[in-house]
């Protein structure tokens, strides 16, 4: 498969399919969608229609995935001309197609990108902060309330200790209000967290 312009361009020895690109940021949805597609041509219990594949890939919602928040009791926190991402990634993987993806969207965009980072107890921190060291100097970190997680000042000294400009903080809010100017805030490193911060901006999943 191939990405053209605006679509997905697949083909396999049953012939060639042109496909809407996802709703989900980042390149590597594509991809995960042209497996899906190659998944459902490969098999022949079923038959799949090209539309309701591409009706498919169209509609597919992956709540915490580069999810933009929009106006709500958090994002409003915000300096005005702001923006609240959140991703649930927790491992370096994760961190890498984040980093990839803001590297490639917003970086003609103009706002600074901000880092709000947490991390399970359980997590390799330095993997998912590393990725980040090209895109920006500033992390606020985070707990992640009623889970084992590691303390928002050790994860700040890590932080400095890759060069970031870090700050420890007691929750989301107040990481919220260390930001001066406008900003594009990155909430990443647990599901948890960016579940909490959905409920508080009053976004909760479907």
């Amino acid at each position: 498969s191939r990405i053209i312009r605006d679509s997905i361009r697949y083909r396999d020895r049953h012939g060639a399919l042109t496909l809407p690109l996802p709703v989900l940021p980042g390149r590597h949805q594509a991809d995960n969608a042209a497996l899906a597609v190659a998944m459902l041509r490969h098999q022949d219990r079923f038959a799949i229609p090209e539309a309701a594949m591409a009706d498919g890939i169209r509609s597919a919602k992956w709540p915490a995935r580069l999810q933009k928040l929009g106006a709500g009791p958090l994002t409003n926190r915000l300096p005005s001309g702001s923006e609240l991402w959140i991703d649930g990634g927790h491992n370096g993987a994760a961190a890498r197609l984040v980093a990839d993806h803001a590297r490639r969207a917003f970086a003609s965009h103009g706002l600074p990108l901000v880092i709000l980072f947490a991390s399970l107890a359980s997590k390799d921190p330095k993997a998912m902060l590393q990725p980040f060291a090209s895109l920006t100097e500033e992390v606020h970190t985070l707990p992640i309330p009623d889970h084992e997680h590691r303390p928002p000042e050790e994860l700040a000294a890590l932080a400095s200790s890759l060069g970031f400009r870090a700050t420890a903080n007691d929750g989301l809010e107040q990481a919220l209000g260390r930001l001066a100017r406008p900003s594009r805030a990155l909430l990443f490193g647990s599901l948890y967290l960016a579940g909490d911060a959905l409920a508080a901006n009053g976004q909760v999943p479907d």
